[in-house]
């Protein structure tokens, strides 16, 4: 019933992106189609948990990738955002496709993961919608579905205040992720067979509010083309993300992140 009822949410999230969009798009919002395209690249070097529920942590590299219209307003990218660009930009609204990716989890990663599920690399395609109210404050929500993978649907909200000082931005808001009974039944439900081979007891994960968390970050335009970058965050799961044996017995609910980098942008005309 529960996992019924998610999906049910989750459509009607899906429906309520598209209308808004519609709506938009029928009071003339598009912005018109410039020649020129603004492309930024870069990277983080980023320390986070080693799987999701970890308690051990990894060094590993989190790609920046961001495309606007020469002449557009300059949105944020922050480094939890995914991917995407906007196909309706105006008055403070922007709608477009997203996609994010999710590393591989592997059961050579670290040894509390022997004997149970391995989860391949995923990619996940769908949506987001943003509303900046004001110059200082952004609202944003992305639906996305994993097409491999853990095969699971994932739904982001944020908000964000902003603070521009001279080159400097820096930003800090809120975080809430919920998920379908596929995402959490890919990480964190044991068979009989993965509890034998683990030592871990059987569990059965649903769906739902999946964790709750803060990230803050910090830019600093160098120059026109090269920014540099830093951010940290921090995200408590919650729910059966949170009370299956693999985090309760090996892990920790509480997950952690940092990182710093650089991005570069240049254009390209069609």
């Amino acid at each position: 019933m529960r996992g019924t009822i998610m999906r049910a949410w989750l459509t009607s999230s899906v429906c309520s992106l598209c209308v808004l969009a519609a709506g938009a798009a029928r009071a003339d919002n598009f912005e018109p189609v410039g020649s020129v395209w603004v492309v930024t690249i870069g990277g983080y070097v980023v320390a986070k948990p080693d799987y999701i529920g970890s308690d051990d942590y990894e060094a590993a590299f989190k790609p920046i990738f961001n495309i606007h219209r020469e002449g557009s307003k300059e949105y944020l990218d922050l480094p939890d955002d995914a991917g995407g660009f906007a196909i309706i930009d105006r008055g403070g609204f922007r709608f477009g496709p997203a996609f994010g990716f999710r590393d591989a989890r592997d059961r050579g990663d670290n040894r509390d993961l022997r004997g149970l599920n391995e989860v391949d690399f995923t990619v996940e395609l769908g949506v987001f919608a943003e509303y900046w109210p004001t110059e200082n404050f952004r609202t944003r929500a992305e639906l996305l579905q994993g097409l491999n993978g853990h095969e699971g649907f994932v739904a982001n909200f944020s908000a964000d205040a902003v603070l521009l000082r001279g080159p400097w931005t820096f930003t800090a808001g809120p975080r809430l992720t919920t998920v379908s009974d596929d995402f959490n039944d890919a990480y964190f439900s044991i068979n009989a067979g993965q509890s034998a081979a683990s030592g871990l007891p059987q569990y059965e994960a649903d769906g739902g509010l999946y964790s709750a968390g803060v990230t803050v970050s910090a830019s600093y335009q160098y120059s026109e083309r090269l920014a540099i970058k830093a951010y940290a965050e921090y995200d408590r799961l919650v729910g059966d993300a949170a009370d299956n044996p693999l985090v309760d017995e090996r892990g920790s609910e509480d997950q952690f992140a940092i990182g710093v980098g650089a991005s570069y942008r240049f254009k390209i005309e069609r």
